[in-house]
């Protein structure tokens, strides 16, 4: 039986790698926009489970996930966890140079764990989306050769563009833990 699972984000993003890790490659994904939807379509049994990015190495515990993992205490709970190593790659147009970058988009926690790299290219405007792989999806439907995404090398496989610089993360042992959950079940 394929596993239906609420995750934050869109194919390719860390959390479709967590849930690929858990799940097997063929679990069923429901994308969501916000961490709140996860939670919202899980709690409403849309969905068998959902993931939750709980911690990171970097920057500690995600308190946004914290409090939705208090305040659906009773409905929901955690029967698991992934834990993830977190790599960050710069992905352009097939046709793009890092040279002639001026935009990168990405998920504001991938933003901030790439500062080290971007300050090597401080002409560059830095903007925030709401997922890793939703930016690389973004980059490909402008088709604007100035414009690159922060995300996984998966996502730049998956939607066939390139890698215009590998491992740009600040720390490269990084890892995120995330929860899996799924609805009490009452008896």
């Amino acid at each position: 039986m394929t596993e239906k699972v609420a995750i934050q984000g869109t194919l390719g993003s860390f959390y479709d790698q967590a849930a690929r890790q858990y799940f097997g490659e063929d679990y069923s994904p429901l994308y969501n926009e916000s961490f709140d939807e996860v939670f919202t379509v899980l709690d409403g049994g849309l969905v068998d489970y959902g993931l939750a990015a709980i911690h990171n190495t970097i920057h500690g515990p995600i308190a946004e996930n914290e409090k939705l993992v208090d305040d659906f205490k009773h409905t929901i709970e955690v029967t698991g966890e992934v834990k993830l190593p977190i790599h960050f790659f710069l992905i352009g147009l097939p046709n793009s140079k890092l040279a002639d970058i001026c935009s990168i988009h990405s998920q504001y926690e991938a933003l901030r764990q790439c500062g080290n790299f971007f300050s090597t290219l401080p002409e560059v405007k830095i903007v925030q989306e709401s997922d890793t792989a939703g930016s690389v999806v973004l980059v490909k439907k402008w088709g604007d050769l100035t414009a690159a995404a922060v995300a996984s090398a998966n996502a730049a496989r998956i939607y066939d563009m390139k890698v215009l610089a590998s491992n740009i993360e600040d720390q490269p042992d990084n890892v995120t833990r995330f929860l899996v959950l799924q609805r009490i079940k009452r008896t």
